[in-house]
């Protein structure tokens, strides 16, 4: 998705960050997804959408570190980039308000359209390669993260903070996220396996872990035309029916 300039870049996340942006195309998507949101500032601002924009998604390179300064290794990004502050002091209140007016749409927005970005690589035996596979992710504890997503518990009880889980169809050569479900963390993550299926096309190839395989989820490859790879718990117990190498078998089985 990025110009060929932006390959050459420092290896600092923020200086990557401020040149990520600065690609014609990407400037363009973040500006496309703030007018389509209404996300635009209607006067002039100390902090404008679009650099909140970027404090956001810093915010996720940077997860150790509280927002102002996280503000201010972009602030001195822009000064050894561009020579001069492009962005003025502010204080940290300043900084919590714009990125609750900015809110989460464009940010959703912007990951759609980069992820109409991903070129197909035939990447596995000439297929076009994809990963499902999740994970969970702690959340700020407020009545409205516990009541939407959950608590998970355990050995002790409750865990300390709501949690929330991310199932990811991922592109297997370039590791690109095609796309994402955000289910309660006590949701199964089988549950996202329709939605992230509809990102498929025919002839692509799909891995799964054990924890996936089911047989819905071949039958809907199947009449997709996706082919798909899954990895089988050792407890399934199928009939042989024909022997076709070392470790490599048709079978019938009733495990799903």
């Amino acid at each position: 998705m990025f110009d060929a300039a932006v390959a050459s870049l420092s290896k600092d996340d923020s200086d990557y960050c401020l040149a990520m942006f600065a690609s014609k195309r990407v400037r363009q998507m973040a500006h496309d997804s703030l007018a389509e949101t209404g996300r635009f500032e209607r006067r002039r601002r100390c902090l404008p959408a679009l650099v909140v924009l970027w404090l956001v998604v810093m915010l996720a390179l940077h997860m150790s570190a509280s927002i102002p300064n996280v503000y201010l290794r972009l602030r001195q990004a822009a000064r050894a980039r561009w020579g001069r502050a492009e962005m003025p002091a502010v204080t940290d209140e300043a900084l919590c308000h714009a990125r609750s007016r900015l809110g989460v749409e464009p940010l959703v927005a912007l990951f759609k359209k980069t992820t109409q970005q991903i070129t197909p690589v035939a990447s596995l035996g000439g297929y076009n390669a994809y990963i499902i596979d999740g994970t969970s992710c702690d959340l700020p504890d407020t009545p409205e993260n516990e009541a939407r997503f959950g608590r998970p518990e355990t050995s002790r009880g409750r865990a300390a903070f709501p949690q929330l889980k991310l199932v990811l169809l991922i592109h297997a050569a370039t590791r690109q996220v095609k796309a994402v479900v955000i289910l309660p963390c006590r949701t199964s993550e089988v549950a996202a396996l329709p939605e992230l299926l509809s990102h498929l096309a025919a002839g692509d190839l799909l891995l799964v872990d054990r924890g996936f395989a089911a047989y819905p989820l071949l039958r809907e490859c199947q009449e997709r035309g996706i082919q798909v790879v899954m990895r089988i718990n050792s407890g399934f117990k199928p009939v042989v029916t024909q022997r076709l190498g070392v470790g490599d078998y048709l079978v019938e089985g009733t495990y799903w």
